[in-house]
């Protein structure tokens, strides 16, 4: 690393400490300058800690992202031992980055970082004694692939089903957090859709980090790639190994 880069670095770094001072003077700020790349360092760092955050600006695009660092630490970023690994998106200018208002949004499929997803959220909302909006769609495909055909479910059948399977996985969270406000959304299709719409009023949206039409070799899942780059306020990322931590109510306190 050159001297400029270094220099240059080093102030990027006590511009970004100073600013985390102005927000909360009595935080303790570290700060590191390092010559592994940004996805590399912070997978490695998010190992031991709590919550991981990211900044992500632009209006993004799921061809042209792929394989950037946003989607690499949100992807592989989880925690291991004791750190639970919570990853954080949080967009740029024009978003709503500092809202305080809305409901957590939660994206649940039945897949088992949709569990992870399911107790993320829970908590958040618990802590911060706000609603929560359950997603669910009878189908992956984007809703468009449905032209013509009603937006909700309107066969009775399968809307019953799917307020089954919805009230199944829900089932163990509202049993644990009896105080949190619900409200359970059943669509036919299109679930990266509903959820950057529902982003646009919501605090925080929470999102499984492979769903139940994953493929292992993808970063993951095309739903949470798509709602990472382009919701509206921040979005958290849930893995599979989280779950069994928050049902023993071993994390700490969730995102504010």
């Amino acid at each position: 690393m050159s001297e400029a880069i270094r220099r240059r670095g080093n102030e990027s770094l006590e511009a970004a400490r100073q600013t985390a001072l102005r927000i909360d003077p009595s935080l303790t700020v570290e700060t590191e300058l390092s010559d592994l790349g940004p996805a590399r360092l912070l997978i490695d760092r998010s190992a031991a800690a709590d919550l991981t955050v990211i900044g992500a600006t632009g209006a993004g695009s799921t061809l042209v992202h792929l394989g950037s660092t946003l989607l690499a630490v949100a992807a592989h970023g989880h925690g291991h031992g004791h750190g639970h690994g919570r990853i954080v998106v949080v967009r740029g200018a024009g978003h709503a980055t500092g809202r305080r208002e809305g409901p957590v949004v939660l994206g649940l499929d039945g897949s088992p970082s949709s569990d992870a997803a399911a107790a993320a959220a829970f908590a958040e909302a618990g802590l911060c004694r706000i609603p929560l909006v359950a997603i669910h769609t009878w189908h992956d495909l984007r809703f468009h692939w449905f032209a013509g055909m009603p937006e909700m479910i309107s066969e009775p059948p399968l809307a019953e089903a799917a307020e089954a399977r919805l009230n199944d996985w829900l089932a163990p969270w509202t049993e644990k957090y009896p105080e949190v406000e619900r409200v359970r959304k059943s669509y036919l299709a299109g679930p990266d859709l509903h959820l950057i719409h529902w982003s646009e009023s919501a605090r925080l949206v929470v999102v499984g980090s492979r769903g139940r039409g994953g493929f292992h070799g993808l970063l993951m899942g095309s739903t949470s790639n798509i709602v990472v780059q382009r919701a509206h306020c921040p979005v958290l990322v849930a893995h599979a190994e989280q779950t069994r931590q928050h049902r023993l109510g071993e994390t700490s306190s969730p995102p504010r």
